[in-house]
């Protein structure tokens, strides 16, 4: 989801911790607006003296991080929640908008989710009631952590109103939605929750925009009958976009619903061995509509993919497992996968290019799996056809995977070249001569 984030070396409760690049731009924000507060605090007589710019940054730093300290236990009270109904938290994401906690999935039990959208704001109910009370415990003889604490349960009773609001995806659309498919399917409630939330982004733009007013318990609708809050209009833009991806990914998966991998790949994949020399793969690959090739080594097991931009701006007289991209991991799926699965893995790993190589456990290639096999899916289920599936087959002896990959041989390459192995239907062509000629000098002559 987020491209621009990077781990921290922090796990809690063994799920991983990152932090996104927006949240370095918020975060001197957020340091400002909390020293502010408390200058006008003290100006209106909370603290006996007034603070010194040094001591209001000081006590807006620790705010701020003490509020996004809270956010991540508010995250993390969603990720415990799921994991009790045996979903997999990938990881949580700090970012300028708060907090995101990943899932694989969400639970597919009736008003699981629910359960686990409610858990955060009652974190956040939790935190505000604690800060509260020992803001009373600390009284008057300690007026500056009175004060902080003081913050610290308003922001957090804030967050967790907020966070109820019935616009997906935040909490309260979840648990909107998780309601609804009680009495109606999951898509048909995921639609009428993304419809609630795209007519409250809207509002959200009118307020931030000044169009709406509340002042006096009055609602004023019109050009300028308000102050404005721009803040409000970034947060619209992610609830209305967020909601459609939402309604989107919802019917992309009950299209799919009760398919594998395994029935949708291409059995035929077009690879080149990590041997071959960049120069004799630039001769072949204008024979090949494809952007990219998976890259084997001589047992025929995936290790890496090469792309076209990278053979352009690579000499020649190396190989191609010295120039590869070694992404084994990232392009490959097991052929059991589910394919919504693998609609996920192509969106959410930009080195896919939309193709994913499928591989048994030892890394054997059996097939390969692109938008276009999916995108043909959907437009099947669309029209009522049915999807041809392939029936699961039984083990194979000698803890051989089911789906067999096509024995490797090795073949010798012109003696100019490094020997070289490939799949003996060698369905890319590669081993012997194109039918068209090439050109007598090629691209990298002179190299």
């Amino acid at each position: 989801m987020f491209k621009t984030a990077f781990k921290l070396p922090l796990r809690l409760f063994g799920i991983p911790l990152y932090l996104d690049i927006s949240f370095l731009f918020v975060f001197p924000l957020m340091v400002w607006m909390s020293a502010s507060q408390f200058a006008y605090a003290a100006r209106l007589g909370f603290l006996a003296e007034p603070l010194s710019g040094g001591m209001s940054l000081l006590l807006g730093l620790v705010t701020a991080v003490g509020l996004f300290a809270c956010v991540v236990l508010h995250e993390l009270g969603h990720s415990l929640a799921a994991r009790r109904y045996g979903v997999e938290v990938r990881r949580i994401t700090l970012w300028f908008l708060g907090g995101v906690a990943e899932f694989r999935e969400m639970p597919k039990q009736r008003g699981a989710e629910a359960v686990v959208a409610i858990a955060g704001p009652i974190v956040s109910f939790v935190l505000a009631a604690a800060f509260f009370g020992l803001a009373l415990l600390l009284g008057s003889a300690w007026p500056v952590p009175r004060l902080v604490c003081g913050f610290l349960a308003t922001i957090n009773f804030m967050l967790a109103v907020f966070n109820l609001i019935p616009a997906m995806p935040m909490d309260g659309g979840r648990i909107l939605r998780s309601l609804l498919a009680l009495w109606t399917t999951q898509v048909r409630a995921t639609a009428i929750a993304a419809g609630v939330a795209k007519v409250i982004a809207l509002g959200m733009v009118a307020y931030g925009l000044g169009m709406i007013s509340f002042a006096g318990g009055d609602l004023r609708v019109g050009l300028g009958v308000g102050p404005g809050n721009l803040w409000f209009i970034p947060l619209a833009l992610f609830v209305y976009v967020s909601a459609t991806r939402e309604a989107n990914y919802a019917r992309v998966a009950d299209a799919l619903d009760g398919l594998r991998v395994r029935d949708l790949m291409t059995p035929d994949v077009h690879a080149v061995p990590a041997h071959l020399p960049v120069g004799a793969l630039a001769q072949y690959v204008g024979f090949h509509k494809h952007g990219g090739f998976p890259v084997v080594d001589t047992a025929g097991q995936l290790v890496g993919s090469v792309s076209l931009d990278r053979l352009q701006t690579s000499d020649p007289r190396l190989l191609v497992g010295q120039i590869m991209t070694p992404n084994a991991a990232a392009i490959s799926i097991a052929p059991d996968a589910t394919a919504i699965d693998a609609a996920m893995q192509m969106s959410a790993q930009p080195d896919t290019a939309g193709r994913l190589v499928v591989t048994t456990p030892a890394g054997q290639l059996l097939g390969i799996l692109t938008h276009a096999d999916l995108a043909r899916a959907l437009h099947l289920r669309s029209i009522g056809m049915p999807v041809p599936t392939r029936a699961p087959e039984v083990a194979a002896p000698s803890a051989q995977h089911p789906l067999q990959p096509q024995p490797v041989t090795v073949v010798r390459a012109p003696q100019s070249f490094h020997p070289w192995s490939f799949p003996a239907t060698d369905p890319a062509g590669f081993r012997t001569a194109p039918q068209r000629p090439i050109r007598t000098v090629p691209w990298y002559a002179g190299q």
